[in-house]
């Protein structure tokens, strides 16, 4: 008697060909997979900007120069606004940080002096202090290198991302037409209606994670701003951008208001406040803003998504991260259609 595989198990075959298919042009793509993504995110967000122009008589290329055009004039603007104060700052820090690597040695000596006393607890040496020691002296070459490296990445990303984003949306739909119109016509409904639910779902996460970005935005900006925190504006769009990475961003949100508050000599009660922001801009983000607009589009099991973000992050590491949940949802979706295909469709 033969054995006929079920209707999950080729759903699963299936699943397991695209995906890997999905895995090798990544790879095939990797030096430019980031700029990609990051166009089809600025394609996600402006669409609706450049459908508005179009419905009020404006042709599709110009209303997307339109649309391009504020958008780069603003980002010049805010670079060219901060740029001076950024300066300042890093001024401020270079001075600052022999103070606090003071404040930070003595706290590590009394903590090890504490477990001595209390637990019995002795330390090897000086391992912990040696290592900090060179960690410090190491990071003023470290940060030259990591940040040229970044601005040049920064330079050209400026350049490739709007370049990208502008044929994704001139050009997406009539591409989309003829990768979807490949399909065996048993199967194109199948496909069809798969795309749309991920392309659905992807959209509305994405528009749902600027919404989120934008409320932690305000949120902390005016915090800061009250707590007395120099450069409350920068810090909070920073604040707001790292909360788009789940469960860590708001830990490394944290880092940036921390370093400001040592160039600018603040003592516990500035960083009890910074704390005390960021705790607020969280329980704001858990209560009102994840279950009205992340969790209706992710719509995935918290422990796998907490799962999915920590090996994401292993293997990709930050970008990884942004991109656990909407893969791990939109592949959900691609499984799920894949078995109603197969049930209505069976593959012999």
């Amino acid at each position: 008697m033969r054995y006929v595989p079920g209707p999950k198990l080729k759903a699963g075959i299936l699943f397991a060909a695209v995906a890997l298919i999905v895995i090798l042009l990544a790879t095939l793509m990797a030096p430019v997979i980031i700029p990609i993504l990051l166009a089809s995110i600025l394609y996600v967000l402006l669409e609706p900007l450049v459908s508005g122009l179009q419905r009020r008589g404006m042709n599709r290329v110009p209303a997307i120069l339109v649309v391009l055009g504020g958008l780069l004039s603003g980002a010049v603007l805010i670079s060219v606004a901060a740029t001076p104060v950024l300066a300042h700052q890093f001024g401020l820090l270079r001075q600052r940080l022999p103070e606090a690597w003071a404040e930070v040695s003595a706290f590590i000596t009394r903590t090890e002096h504490w477990m001595a006393a209390s637990l019995g607890v002795e330390r090897e040496g000086s391992l912990v202090m040696d290592r900090m020691t060179g960690i410090l002296e190491a990071w003023p070459g470290q940060a030259v290198g990591v940040l040229s490296g970044w601005i040049a990445l920064a330079a050209v990303w400026v350049i490739t991302v709007p370049l990208v984003g502008f044929f994704l949306l001139r050009d997406w739909r009539s591409l989309r037409n003829m990768i979807i119109g490949l399909t065996p016509n048993r199967y194109f409904e199948v496909v069809l209606g798969i795309y749309h639910r991920v392309a659905f779902q992807l959209m509305t996460y994405f528009r749902g994670v600027m919404v989120q970005s934008g409320v932690m935005v305000v949120i902390t900006t005016t915090g800061f701003w009250l707590v007395g925190l120099p450069m409350a504006p920068i810090l909070g769009i920073i604040a707001g951008i790292l909360n788009i990475i789940p469960y860590v961003g708001p830990m490394l949100g944290i880092a940036a208001p921390v370093l400001v508050a040592l160039t600018a000599g603040s003592g516990v009660d500035g960083y009890l406040g910074i704390l005390g922001v960021v705790l607020v801009a969280q329980l704001v983000d858990n209560i009102f803003v994840i279950p009205s607009v992340i969790a209706r589009a992710a719509n995935i099991h918290p422990l796998m998504a907490l799962l999915g973000v920590i090996v994401a992050g292993s293997f990709f590491g930050l970008m990884g991260m942004v991109f656990a949940i909407p893969v791990l949802s939109s592949s959900r979706i691609v499984y799920r259609g894949l078995l109603a295909g197969v049930e209505r469709h069976p593959l012999h």
